[in-house]
């Protein structure tokens, strides 16, 4: 996100509660007691009018399902009810939560509630804070397990990855399966903590060509630094699955967390009464424990994945976004910037709700969290992570004044991601995809969706401008540098680092989007959007619901955007399409340099990527064609 000014600066600077337990099933109503015999036909009838008036018995309403709801704006329940197939129908996990900060600790009991409709033998679960990792240094330990009241082993198939066997096997209808685990929260190294420090990191990774992180980080997603905590990925989940299928590949344990299969979440956690807590969801409020902590309880209904933070001397600022409540939590001394942050999270809310159709969560949480390996931010439903590369008061190194006012630069930067993450909340949120094995589904729409609000906020121009600095010229450094044009749609174990995320699935997967809006025009480009949105609310999709909404929305140009599709996500047309080398006459942030500074500045950047001998290495043209895209929409989990 921040090649532009700061990476060409640095060239030319080169030259010289206790989880409940789950209520027992509930006694039918008894049935209505059969009519006497009437003495007559007339009466048989008067009596038969008034057995079909009579009302049904009410239904008694579950008091979990009644705390769920407030999670939800009151305007989408009754929708958000009916589009999830209602939310008793959806797994449900309870966990009771105990926070150590001093020794860094954080204990757990767990309860996943299903409502199973066939026999089950076996369930896969996720526990995406041990991907990734070695045996001996996964954080999470899995202390006891009990599915069906019969004690059973969990098999790690995969770090990250769990087979439950059950044995006997759980029958259609109610099941509870109960973990307990015990996790030593990591210390997280390398934390963008400013915003001089952050961005020069990011922008030197990105030029030596690495930009990628350590197997198993997740950018710290789960981890400690200072008084903060990321606690995210630490229970648990139900893998994904579809057509009958769990999906048991391995967690990648590199990028940012994909999110899982929707789920209703009731969550205490208790910590130092010092501690604010932010995440997922919204807070039922907190209770004192007797031992002088606290305890805060979240609810979260129809949500894709749950995450906390909990840290020492936050300042909290809010605003109210129709009947969203967005809140910004930062450490004292960023209330500038988290102010920033909020206002653009609560802009960009309501042009995508817009744009896309309602958001349906009662919260949005934007936090300043330790995040390691240069990243700005990470989205979780309901709560962006930002990092203080965006939290800091913009300042720069003096060395590195040409490349214009921090401030600006910043401010840019903070937009982009705020809005792209924001974006996140209904492509990856409302609408799911797998977002391991198809990224190419949700990230290059949500990256293209960044540059929109800012088209909407600043003008055209300006958006213009940031594309081509953000978008084609991260393609156009990974191929001066030397990497490959490749498919943008792949598995994320396949992708090799931030500078791959940046320039093919961001990049050049974004700006199939902005050729798609040329293609069919801004009318029939938005009402695909959100179209893509609507028919898939709280479903999974399996195929690019944008490129389908623009086939109902533009039918006569149906075949032109399919080979669109085909050409930018992929086929290896990126040379042809963006260019094969960055522009070093104009590198960017208004500064031009004279063509023989120009040349040495190639060759440099070049040797930095180890290649030296001219022009990019040449690529084949086609990639195997993928099948014609369909259709998903299966709920998945059991």
């Amino acid at each position: 996100m921040l090649w532009g000014p700061i990476a060409a600066a640095l060239l030319s600077a080169a030259v010289p509660a206790p989880a409940a337990k789950p209520a027992d099933a509930k006694p039918a109503a008894a049935a209505a007691k059969p009519a006497k015999p009437a003495a007559s036909a007339a009466n048989a009838k008067a009596g038969e009018k008034k057995d079909q008036a009579a009302p049904s018995p009410a239904k008694e309403k579950d008091p979990e399902l009644e705390m769920l709801a407030q999670s939800l704006i009151p305007s989408q329940r009754a929708a958000v009810e009916k589009e999830t197939g209602g939310l008793a129908g959806l797994p449900r996990y309870r966990l009771d939560l105990e926070l150590d900060p001093q020794a860094k600790v954080l204990k757990g009991r767990e309860q996943i509630v299903l409502a199973l409709k066939e026999e089950f033998n076996e369930l896969w679960l996720r526990l995406p804070a041990n991907a990734g990792l070695e045996e001996g240094s996964r954080p999470v330990s899995i202390v006891r397990v009990v599915a069906g009241g019969k004690e059973v082993t969990l098999e790690a198939r995969d770090p990250g990855m769990y087979r439950l066997p059950l044995e006997p096997p759980l029958a259609a209808g109610p099941a509870l399966v109960e973990v307990e685990f015990r996790a030593e929260v990591p210390e997280l190294k390398g934390v963008g903590s400013d915003s001089t420090s952050g961005m020069l990191d990011q922008a030197m990774a990105l030029l030596s060509g690495r930009g990628g992180e350590e197997r198993g980080a997740r950018h710290g997603t789960f981890g400690w630094s200072a008084t903060s905590f990321n606690l995210a990925g630490f229970a648990p989940e139900l893998a994904r699955r579809e057509a009958g299928v769990f999906d048991a590949s391995p967690e990648p344990g590199i990028g940012e967390p994909r999110w899982g299969p929707l789920g209703n979440w009731v969550v205490s956690l208790v910590t130092p009464t010092t501690m604010a807590v932010a995440g997922t969801g919204v807070e039922l409020g907190s209770t004192p424990e007797k031992d002088g902590r606290k305890r805060s309880t979240r609810v979260a209904a129809a949500v894709r994945g749950f995450a906390l933070v909990a840290a020492d001397g936050w300042n909290e600022q809010k605003q109210a976004v129709g009947e969203v409540q967005v809140r910004a939590l930062a450490a004292p001394g960023h209330d500038l910037q988290a102010r920033k942050l909020m206002d653009t999270a609560a802009r960009a809310l309501k042009f995508f709700t817009e744009k896309l159709g309602p958001y349906p969560w009662a919260q949005l949480d934007v936090v300043e969290a330790p995040l390691t390996g240069s990243i700005e931010a990470v989205s979780f439903p309901t709560l962006l992570l930002v990092s203080g590369l965006l939290t800091s008061p913009a300042k720069l190194d003096p060395r590195f004044a040409q490349a214009g006012d921090p401030t600006k630069i910043v401010d840019d930067v903070l937009e982009l991601v705020a809005a792209h993450h924001v974006a996140h909340q209904w492509w990856g949120g409302v609408v799911g995809s797998d977002g391991a094995g198809r990224p190419a589904l949700h990230e290059p729409v949500t990256s293209y969706g960044a540059y929109l609000y800012v088209e909407q906020r600043r003008g055209g121009e300006q958006s213009r401008r940031l594309i081509e600095e953000q978008m084609m010229r991260s393609y156009r450094l990974r191929r001066t540098l030397g990497h490959p044009d490749l498919s943008v749609d792949r598995p994320l174990i396949e992708v090799g680092g931030r500078l791959e995320l940046e320039g093919i699935l961001r990049g050049k997967g974004g700006l199939y989007y902005q050729k798609l809006r040329k293609l069919i025009g801004d009318k029939a480009f938005f009402a695909a959007l959100r179209e893509s949105v609507a028919r898939n609310r709280f479903k999974d999709i399996d195929s690019d619901a944008v490129l389908i909404g623009a086939a109902g929305a533009a039918p006569n140009q149906a075949q032109a955007a399919l080979a669109l599709h085909d050409r930018w996500m992929r086929q290896l047309h990126g040379d042809e399409d963006i260019g094969a080398s960055l522009d070093f006459e104009n590198l960017g942030g208004g500064m031009k340099v004279d063509p023989a500074t120009a040349k040495m500045l190639q060759q440099m950047i070049r040797a930095i990527g180890g290649n030296t001998s001219g022009p990019p290495p040449a690529v084949p043209a086609v990639n195997p064609k993928a099948p014609p895209p369909g259709q998903g929409g299966q709920q998945p989990g059991p």
